[in-house]
């Protein structure tokens, strides 16, 4: 892009992971610094003085602090959008060519998705890494970007590497038999384990990525996986039949597609969330600048492992693989809506030692059984969104009550 294209950038979600890995890539030599970009808005849930650093560094004039009592810190001269209305206003009516989506509320995340999909004024880049709203509305999402002439780009490590083997599409055509999604099997894949003993720090210590306290301990009993699953299955339209998840421990392929003739094509690379990224930010043109990352060393890598998941150690997924099959479109939304709901309520839980490691898969499928009583929508789009959103806000109430529920009987 030329300076004259600069675009307007808008990073939701600045202060996570995926946000700081975006404000390196913008801002790193090694990554060619950015400068066709303008960033006008950061977003974040409560990270005041990162946000305010970010701000800074990156010349951006509003930013967004979700947390209201966060947002009291903000100091005053700051252009600080003042209330979630506010927040979503500007992203309805402000210039906004380009936004990276990692937000990790799936209320705002989806608000945010729905309203910049829906604008018909100028086309709009939306890069998400926020996979628990593709995980529902992937669909509704693409239709809209068809209907208005946007593009979705995938952010998370696997769909961006299953969309670089695709050649930078969502479509693999008559070609395409099946998908493989590789996942590293977290720290206990191999381990022997005792799920009713495991400790907090065990279930943080990724053995390859340095990821937030959430996603990590998704990644320990699977959960991270069946969600990208049901997130390909969304923004790919491949059946989840086609979709095949693999445990590869050494994390150098990201992800594989299988073509009918019997070749596979595999997108292999260092495990930094930043290649991917630069991928996004640089397309349609190419991300060709050479970076400080090393690159694959495969001597000294040596072998490449691959298992099948064992659903025994790994109970979560085999409760998220029956959802994912669930085909109905109303059943569908209830139950992952369910389902996402009461893993985030369960990790929370978890993190606070409430429950244990155990308990996961039976408070998952108890979620699950209960959505389907939460009233379906009519036939509008819309309502498929809002009824999402119900669904979710419900079995989380319900997930924490039960929880609480089993302390009080445990106590007695």
């Amino acid at each position: 892009m030329s300076a004259a294209a600069k675009q307007n950038l808008v990073i939701l979600g600045s202060t996570g992971s995926i946000g700081k890995s975006t404000v390196d890539v913008l801002t790193n030599e090694s990554f060619g610094k950015y400068h066709d970009y303008t960033v006008t808005l950061l977003a974040c849930h409560s990270g005041v003085d990162t946000v305010l650093k970010q701000a800074e560094v990156l010349g951006c004039a509003s930013i967004y602090v979700d947390d209201a009592l966060a947002r009291s810190r903000v100091p005053s001269g700051t252009t600080s959008l003042a209330s979630r209305q506010a927040f979503l206003d500007f992203l309805a009516t402000q210039p906004v060519d380009a936004c990276m989506l990692s937000l990790t509320d799936f209320e705002l995340s989806t608000a945010a998705a729905n309203l910049l999909l829906s604008r018909t004024d100028r086309p709009v880049r939306m890069m998400i890494a926020s996979k628990e709203t593709t995980v529902i509305f992937g669909r509704h999402f693409r239709q809209l970007a068809a209907r208005n002439g946007h593009t979705i780009l995938p952010v998370d490590s696997e769909p961006s590497a299953i969309f670089q083997c695709l050649g930078g599409s969502f479509d693999g055509g008559d070609a395409l038999r099946k998908i493989i999604l590789t996942a590293t099997g977290g720290p206990f894949w191999n381990q022997p384990i005792e799920a009713s003993r495991v400790t907090v720090a065990q279930a943080l210590a990724h053995p390859v990525w340095r990821m937030g306290a959430k996603i990590s301990v998704d990644s320990a009993t699977l959960i991270n996986k069946s969600l990208e699953l049901m997130e390909i299955n969304e923004l790919f339209g491949v059946d989840v039949e086609r979709i095949e998840i693999l445990i590869h421990p050494e994390c150098v392929i990201h992800s594989m597609v299988s073509m009918k003739n019997a070749t596979v094509l595999a997108q292999m690379g260092p495990s930094d969330m930043r290649l991917a990224i630069a991928y996004a930010l640089s397309w349609p043109h190419g991300f060709k600048q050479r970076t400080a990352l090393q690159d694959v060393d495969f001597v000294k890598v040596g072998k490449l492992t691959f298992a099948a998941p064992d659903l025994e150690r790994f109970p979560c997924l085999g409760v998220a693989l029956k959802v994912a099959a669930i085909k109905e479109q109303t059943q569908a939304i209830a139950a992952r809506a369910a389902l996402m709901a009461a893993d985030e309520a369960l990790v929370a839980a978890f993190l606070q030692e409430s429950v244990t490691f155990a308990d996961f898969s039976g408070h998952l499928e108890a979620a699950v059984r209960f959505a389907q009583g939460v009233q379906g929508p009519s036939g509008d789009p819309q309502d498929f969104l809002a009824y999402g959103l119900r669904v979710y806000a419900q079995a989380k109430n319900f997930i924490k009550e039960s929880i609480e529920a089993r302390k009080r009987e445990v106590s007695c």
